[in-house]
């Protein structure tokens, strides 16, 4: 505040991947028809006085959006994982779970990206202390990942210590 310490302003700027999220006639509490286009793979901030709509336009309409928009599966993925990394798994759970019936539905049930969402899916359900569900689950990843990734991959090696973490902890 003494303006004895700075953070420099960059001289270049990421540009994002040139995709953004756009919401036309936003209108919840306090905001009053509003557009927003906000820039995709950038670190936005919301930012107003209070009573400005803020948590109304990130809580209640960027999160629905996202949620209702199943055709950009990473989006849901990454609101899904959000969540789950804040503790909130009630609200993780049905991304994760519309994510991946979106994906098997979509690009295969052996697809690489099926096989992500089972880890995701596995992981919650670790937590929740669901370890039958999370086996299941986390074989399914095994087979896909093994056969689409082969036996040595890294991601392999991960499912399977996420499978010892489950016989672990039972």
């Amino acid at each position: 505040l003494a303006g004895k310490k700075s953070i420099l302003t960059p001289t270049e700027r990421r540009g994002g991947n040139g995709k953004h999220l756009q919401i036309l006639g936003a209108s919840q509490n306090n905001l009053k028809t509003i557009d927003v286009k906000i820039p995709l793979n950038l670190f936005v901030c919301v930012t107003g006085v209070s009573g400005s709509g803020k948590s109304s336009l990130v809580n209640d309409i960027v999160t629905k959006a996202l949620i209702s928009k199943p055709d950009d599966l990473d989006l849901s993925a990454q609101l899904g994982l959000a969540y789950f990394y804040n503790g909130q798994y009630r609200q993780a759970e049905p991304i994760f779970k519309d994510n991946l019936k979106t994906k098997e539905e979509k690009i295969g049930p052996e697809h690489i990206d099926v096989a992500v969402a089972l880890n995701n899916m596995a992981g919650l359900q670790r937590i929740k202390g669901d370890y039958a569900e999370a086996e299941t689950l986390y074989k399914r990843d095994l087979v896909i990942s093994e056969k689409v990734l082969g036996p040595d991959h890294p991601d392999v090696a991960a499912t399977l210590n996420n499978l010892a973490g489950i016989y672990r902890a039972q």
